[in-house]
């Protein structure tokens, strides 16, 4: 992200944490196998309609995301470990879908179980000042929210 106020990785250290407002420590995930996260597998698209555009997927691979006619796998994501707060103990997750080096996790972030809601997913779009939209993340974040299709739901 933009700034260490907004998120830090874990690998840089207790004392870049002390030295930010109010971080939120990062960890990279190449795949998500192994990672605990089953229970957020699946498809998901706007009102749960896996029919159309633009839709995503979770499995052991990563992110699949569609919209625009593109295909764009994020097998690379981070996880935002302490986003919601150091104190927070609910059932969300927040990831960076589109991280773009070590510094830079992307312009879009993604809450899994938004709002307490198992099965709802949403991105939101964190473009810094002068940055060019992507219209295939534009899309993505218009879209939001997500169900989890019918079909896939547990």
């Amino acid at each position: 992200m933009h700034g260490c106020a907004l998120v830090k990785k874990l690998s840089f250290g207790l004392a870049t944490a002390l030295a930010c407002a109010a971080p939120a420590w990062a960890v990279p995930l190449d795949g998500l196998k192994g990672q605990g996260l089953n229970a957020i597998y699946g498809s998901y698209a706007p009102r749960g309609d896996c029919t159309a555009e633009p839709r995503l997927s979770i499995d052991d691979s990563g992110f699949t995301f569609r919209a625009n006619g593109r295909v764009v796998k994020s097998a690379r994501v981070e996880q935002a470990l302490s986003y919601l707060g150091p104190d927070y103990r609910g059932i969300s997750l927040v990831f960076f879908p589109f991280p773009v080096s070590d510094d830079d996790f992307g312009p879009v972030v993604m809450m899994v179980n938004d709002g307490e809601r198992r099965g709802v997913i949403r991105l939101e779009a964190d473009f810094a000042p002068g940055r060019r939209a992507d219209p295939f993340q534009v899309a993505l974040t218009r879209s939001s929210p997500y169900s989890r299709c019918a079909a896939a739901k547990r």
